[in-house]
């Protein structure tokens, strides 16, 4: 509220009259001057209480039986809701692209569902944990979105996340288990291992994997028309003569050029090993004719089949679930010596695969393969493998793995992806690219994604590759 516009106007008490005209005035007149000096008093006073007024009215109203603010500071702590869920609504707000009152509405039923299940939430840590949970799994499946509107939804739609979840998990564990079951010899449920391979491969970002890596494909060995226009993206070639190593930095000071050395961490004159700014630029490498050979390993369904224009698709699993998908273990299969350019990449006998011709084949992907494997030597040992049935010249490996897979560090302090890099390059690749999410509309999910160019193998000590669990704290 303003304050008033009429001025107010204050009069100070008239002075005492001075002791000596007060000695011999009259009754009346000390009469007078006393009527003149209470009516000054009153005037300042009644101008005091004017001010007290109109600065009372600026502030928010209060109600003397709650003492809760009713004015507008009140109303936005009242819409902003108790400090504790403040975070998991600005989290909705921020994710879900909703306003602030819809968020604090969801975040209150999220709250009243977490005590009913797990007890009190002071700190409003559990509230905010389902909050992030709802965040993803509506990323993932965007269905469930119009339930938070009704009655009761965010609770089934909480539910329906925690049910898919467990069953994600127990999919998982069962490909796990069978897995191992059939490299011990052991009997599989094949309508089991079936479903667990359809329920996989039906995943909207399994998809979208396959969609990317035939789309890398075409980047790099430039297939289509298109992408024979566009040329080679900055991850598959690059022609800059002056590029430095990875960490490294060119600087020209006064004439003279200088390197920052990221080991070192100071400038120095000196090139990096490998670097001559006088070579002249290397030619991009010409585009191959498509088809491509592609070895899909671990693969029940050969997806890759679906673009014949890009690859000549050729999958191997324990258990096929197509009649295209070649039965075999990995680890057994021999590698032959290597054939002709136009051989077959198979060796197979009475339907039966008896070994891969080495260097045979332009692209290997390993897809939701080496997590599932029982150590880090073995998940080693099946890229080293890779590494032979891939041509000398630039092959390419195709790495898929779940987020779960690898820790994003929210503990461990390294970085676990670029370890699995460097490992992966012992085995003689060179990482070329690396993604950690993939998105479809406002889908999103975080899938690790490696790509591997093959260079000469330089050692055969190999680094193993450890998944979540294996990790020490």
């Amino acid at each position: 509220m303003a304050l008033p516009t009429a001025p107010i106007v204050l009069t100070a008490p008239t002075e005492a009259v001075r002791a000596g005209s007060a000695l011999h005035a009259t009754r009346t007149t000390r009469s007078t001057i006393v009527d003149r000096a209470r009516h000054d008093q009153r005037t300042w006073r009644s101008g005091l209480t004017a001010v007290a007024a109109a600065v009372a009215a600026t502030r928010p109203q209060r109600s003397t039986a709650s003492g809760r603010d009713y004015g507008e500071r009140g109303a936005q702590r009242r819409l902003r809701g108790p400090r504790a869920l403040q975070q998991a609504v600005d989290l909705l707000v921020k994710e879900l692209e909703m306003d602030e009152r819809a968020a604090m509405r969801i975040v209150k039923d999220i709250r009243t569902f977490v005590v009913a299940r797990e007890g009190e939430d002071a700190t409003g840590s559990r509230s905010m944990a389902w909050a992030k949970r709802l965040c993803r799994g509506l990323k993932m499946h965007e269905g469930l979105e119009p339930l938070l509107q009704k009655v009761g939804g965010v609770e089934q739609v909480l539910l329906d996340l925690e049910a898919r979840s467990n069953k994600h998990g127990e999919v998982f564990r069962d490909i796990t288990r069978q897995h191992q079951a059939l490299r011990d010899g052991e009997a599989v449920d094949m309508e089991d291992y079936g479903k667990a391979a359809e329920y996989m491969a039906q995943e909207w970002w399994v998809r979208a994997s396959a969609e990317r890596i035939i789309d890398r494909i075409d980047q790099y060995f430039l297939l289509s028309g298109e992408q024979v226009r566009k040329g080679h993206p900055p991850w598959a070639y690059s022609n800059d003569k002056n590029s430095v190593p990875k960490g490294w930095k060119q600087y020209e000071v006064q004439g003279r050029r200088l390197f920052w050395n990221p080991e070192t961490m100071r400038m120095q004159t000196k090139a990096p090993p490998g670097y001559d700014a006088d070579e002249p630029p290397r030619e991009p490498p010409a585009a191959r004719e498509p088809p491509l050979k592609l070895l899909d390993i671990g693969s029940s369904v050969n997806r890759f089949q679906d673009w014949p224009f890009f690859v000549e698709a050729h999958a191997l699993d324990l258990q096929p679930q197509a009649e295209e998908v070649l039965q075999a273990d990995f680890f057994e299969v021999p590698i032959l010596e290597e054939a002709q350019a136009d051989a077959s990449p198979f060796c197979v006998e009475d339907g039966e695969l008896k070994g891969l011709v080495a260097n045979a084949f332009d692209v290997v992907v390993i897809s939701l393969v080496l997590s599932f494997l029982p150590s880090p030597e073995k998940r080693i040992e099946m890229v080293a493998k890779a590494r032979r049935c891939l041509r000398n010249d630039r092959g390419l490996l195709f790495v898929v793995e779940g987020g779960s897979a690898v820790m994003d560090g929210s503990w461990y302090q390294k970085d676990a992806a670029a370890e699995w890099s460097l490992a992966m390059e012992s085995a003689g690749f060179k990482a070329m690219h690396f993604d950690a999410s993939l998105r479809e509309g406002r889908r999103s999910k975080r899938v690790l994604q490696w790509i591997l160019e093959t260079k000469p193998v330089e050692t055969t000590n190999l680094a193993p590759l450890y998944v979540t669990k294996e990790l020490e704290w």
